[in-house]
């Protein structure tokens, strides 16, 4: 009779810790959900669409000193960093739409965020879009409030935002005429 006891205490035990790990296991999945669906909302990664960009000034990679008074026209910018897969799966995407911008090379604003690493980035980006490369607190990423990577916008000539997100589709692009 004892023996049956213990087992059954045991067993009791057993059934109480597999039910709070599958509690906590539920609540981990709940918060992870939440934050995955922060990150496909395109105003998580950046300032959100009608937005005016903070001040900024930054050297191109050419030596081109830019600020937000630089700002003529529609511009698409592009802010990727080499230690992140979705901006190499996206960077095909972001470099046609470069080629495509009406205005060219000067409408097209690609920032490189990144202590190392960066220099492949930047020579796929270069040709098509001034270049600056910067850390992850530097002052683009500041004035845009970039928040994740990849992030993309279309920038009026205010320095609005008319559309921002993670991904090209998000960001509805003019077409040269």
């Amino acid at each position: 009779m004892t023996l049956i006891t213990i087992a059954l205490v045991l067993l009791a035990v057993v059934v109480a810790l597999n039910i709070t790990l599958t509690v906590g296991i539920v609540r981990r999945l709940r918060e992870q959900s939440a934050q995955l669906k922060d990150l496909r909302n395109p105003d998580a990664v950046m300032a959100a669409p009608d937005t005016v960009t903070g001040e900024f000034s930054a050297e191109t990679v050419e030596g081109e000193r830019l600020s937000e008074s630089d700002w003529q026209g529609l511009t698409l910018v592009g802010f990727l960093s080499p230690t992140c897969t979705a901006c190499h799966e996206r960077l095909p995407g972001f470099l046609e739409q470069a080629r495509r911008m009406p205005g060219g090379r000067r409408q097209v604003l690609a920032v490189v965020v990144g202590e190392e690493g960066t220099a492949e980035q930047v020579a796929q980006v270069t040709p098509v879009a001034r270049t600056v490369v910067e850390a992850p607190d530097g002052p683009l990423a500041k004035a845009f409030s970039v928040r994740g990577f990849p992030a993309f916008a279309i920038v009026d000539d205010s320095r609005r935002i008319l559309a921002s997100g993670y991904d090209l589709d998000q960001v509805p692009f003019p077409v040269a005429g």
